[in-house]
């Protein structure tokens, strides 16, 4: 059916919202709600609203929106109080993941490239999901809690740096004059990203500036200026726009930590248009029917995005020094996934470093995270304090 875009936008709003509405009553995200809004709109199933060039562009925004927001929200201090076992965990867990995704890449006959892609997936974490858990069982100050959110925003890091890696290499190719050039250029983005924003402190210093304003707007223009100059940056250095959105948000990070407002006007402009968009888009260009015919995939899929990510996360926890029992709740935290994890897919299917079948299977793992994560976090928990 071929509406216009208007109408699409209008189906796709109302129905994202009243779905998401029903479902955080059960305690889970609305963005199950907006996946399932695409699928059931799109090809897959009704053909009521089909992937255009205009949609995709409104869910690309949606994607760099997401990612300033995720990097605006985290607090960079939390890689390092009270527990600096969350960055040891990551840096454990992180790779022995991405082996876990790429064996699975080559068991099913990928390249090198896409099994790296299927383990740079895998490894992402959603910080707020076990943090919810957590505080609504009065655990987020324990060392398990600490250890849990500091590793998975560890993850976040580590796992949009691998991300662009992968991006940049399909662009410049394999030679060693092309991988030389794209380290070099990923180096120079890391070292005005750290000079600029932890050394210089420009961006926090400018708040100052931009605070005493009396012009409408500035302090939100202010955040897009920069998101859209580290945006062009990275870009401009062979790094993709989306994960130059993501560091945007941590080098603004300090600058608004405290700031309800900015915080606020973000948080509306993302998850009030453009984020159930972005998720209902990914919904849009899932095809059923792979699933289907690489039901095996789906299923190693699913079966490694959970025991990757538990048993990594148990076992990196343990060589931090946590008991067994708090090991084992970091290892199932760290199965979350919701936002940040569907931009990386999304990513990885629009440069072509994943097909279908691939994409449309994370997508699946994403939606049964969501869900699985909590309860397996709250039984957990429970039967633990029972001991």
């Amino acid at each position: 059916m071929d509406n216009s875009l208007f109408l699409n936008i209008l189906i796709i709003l109302v129905l994202a919202k009243l779905g998401g509405e029903f479902i955080v009553r059960f305690g889970y995200p609305s963005v199950v709600a907006e996946i399932a809004t695409g699928i059931i709109l799109g090809p897959s199933i009704l053909g009521i609203i089909y992937p255009t060039e205009s949609l995709g562009i409104l869910s690309e925004l949606g994607f760099i929106l997401v990612l300033l927001y995720a990097g605006l929200h985290l607090d960079v201090s939390q890689l390092f109080e009270a527990s600096r076992y969350g960055v040891l965990v990551a840096l454990v867990s992180v790779p022995a993941t991405i082996a876990s995704g790429y064996a699975v890449g080559r068991l099913f006959g990928y390249s090198n490239l896409t099994s790296l892609s299927i383990g740079s997936a895998m490894a992402i974490s959603s910080v707020g999901m076990g943090a919810r858990v957590l505080v609504d069982l009065d655990r987020l100050r324990t060392p398990a809690g600490m250890t849990l959110i500091s590793s998975a925003v560890a993850d976040d890091v580590l796992g949009v740096a691998a991300l662009g890696m992968l991006v940049s290499i399909t662009k410049v190719g394999y030679t060693s004059s092309h991988i030389i050039n794209l380290a070099l250029g990923v180096g120079v983005f890391f070292i005005i990203f750290f000079v600029v924003g932890f050394v210089m402190k420009l961006p926090e210093k400018l708040v100052e500036t931009v605070n005493k304003s009396r012009t409408m707007g500035t302090k939100i223009s202010y955040v897009f200026i920069v998101l859209f100059a580290i945006m062009s940056l990275a870009e401009f250095l062979g790094v993709h726009v989306i994960i130059g959105a993501f560091f945007a948000g941590l080098m603004l990070n300090r600058g608004f930590l405290e700031d309800l407002e900015i915080h606020k006007s973000i948080m509306i402009f993302t998850f009030g248009l453009f984020a159930p968009l972005a998720y209902s888009w990914v919904g849009l260009n899932t095809v059923l029917m792979t699933l289907v015919t690489n039901l095996s995939l789906l299923v190693v899929i699913l079966f490694v995005g959970f025991a990757s990510r538990i048993i990594s996360g148990f076992f990196a926890s343990r060589l931090s020094g946590l008991d067994w029992k708090d090991s084992l709740i970091v290892g199932v935290g760290l199965t979350g996934r919701a936002g940040i994890e569907l931009a990386v897919i999304e990513v990885l299917r629009s440069t072509g470093l994943i097909g279908l079948e691939i994409y449309s299977s994370f997508v699946i793992l994403t939606a049964v995270a969501c869900i699985a994560m909590p309860l397996m976090l709250k039984y957990l928990c429970s039967w633990i304090w029972r001991i």
